[in-house]
C-alpha cells in the first residue's frame, strides 16, 4: 500500500513539474525571458508560489529544464535517425538539427534571440560543440589535424548556431534541408 501512494505521489508530481515546464514554455515564447517571473508560471496554473519551489530553484532552473528537454528530444532523433557510419551523416545530421529547429521554431527562436538570454545560447552552443567534437573524434566529421579539435568544434557551433538564429529571426523560403546542404557546403565545400 505504501509503494503504491508513493507511486501516486510520484506521478502526481511529474504531472505538477510537466505543468510548470509546458507554462513556462508558453509564458516564455509570449513574453521573452526577461519579462517571465515565477509569478507568472504559477499564476497561470493557479498554484502557490512553493509549489513551484519545490520543482525548480528559480527561473534559470526551469528554463534550462526545457533546454535540457530539448537536447534530449534532438538527442534522441540523431541517435534513431542515423546509421553508425555513413560518409555524409554530418551533412544527414544539420539536416536533422533544422528539422527539429523548425518543429521547434517558436520557441528556439525566443531563446536564441534577444527576448532570450546569453546562458542559453552559450549552453546550447556547448551543447552543439560537444556534438561535434565526439563526431571529430570518431572520425564522422571531416577533420583538418592542424586545427585543435576543440577549436573546430567550437567554430562550427557558434557558426551553426548563429545561422540557425538568423533564419529563426528571419522571413525567408530556404527549407531546413535547404539551409543544411547550404550550411555543409560552406564548411566542406568540395
Amino acid at each position: 500500500m505504501k509503494a503504491q501512494n508513493e507511486t501516486r505521489y510520484e506521478r502526481r508530481k511529474q504531472r505538477t513539474r510537466n505543468a510548470l515546464k509546458k507554462a513556462a514554455a508558453e509564458l516564455l515564447m509570449r513574453k521573452g525571458y526577461e519579462s517571465l517571473t515565477i509569478q507568472d508560471i504559477t499564476d497561470q496554473l493557479d498554484l502557490a508560489r512553493a509549489t513551484f519551489y519545490v520543482h525548480f530553484n528559480d527561473k534559470d532552473d526551469i528554463v534550462w529544464s526545457l533546454l535540457q528537454d530539448h537536447f534530449s528530444q534532438l538527442n534522441e532523433i540523431l541517435q534513431a535517425e542515423l546509421p553508425v557510419q555513413t560518409l555524409n551523416r554530418h551533412q544527414q545530421k544539420l539536416r536533422l538539427i533544422f528539422d527539429y529547429a523548425a518543429k521547434e521554431r517558436e520557441l528556439l527562436a525566443v531563446m536564441l534571440s534577444d527576448r532570450g538570454h546569453i546562458t542559453l545560447t552559450r549552453r546550447f552552443t556547448r551543447y552543439i560543440a560537444t556534438i561535434i567534437k565526439a563526431d571529430i573524434e570518431k572520425g564522422l566529421t571531416p577533420y583538418q589535424e592542424e586545427v585543435p579539435i576543440d577549436f573546430k568544434a567550437n567554430y562550427l557551433a557558434g557558426a551553426l548556431l548563429q545561422v540557425l538564429t538568423w533564419w529563426l529571426e528571419n522571413d525567408n523560403n530556404l527549407s531546413p534541408r535547404n539551409l543544411a546542404d547550404m550550411f555543409y557546403k560552406q564548411e566542406y565545400p568540395v
